[in-house]
């Protein structure tokens, strides 16, 4: 849930990343 609490902007980079790695 930290997607949330990047919202959007830079934040989606890091959703985009997080979601590719799904570590």
């Amino acid at each position: 849930m930290a997607r949330r609490n990047l919202g959007m902007g830079g934040g989606v980079l890091v959703v985009l990343h997080h979601d590719i790695h799904e570590d």
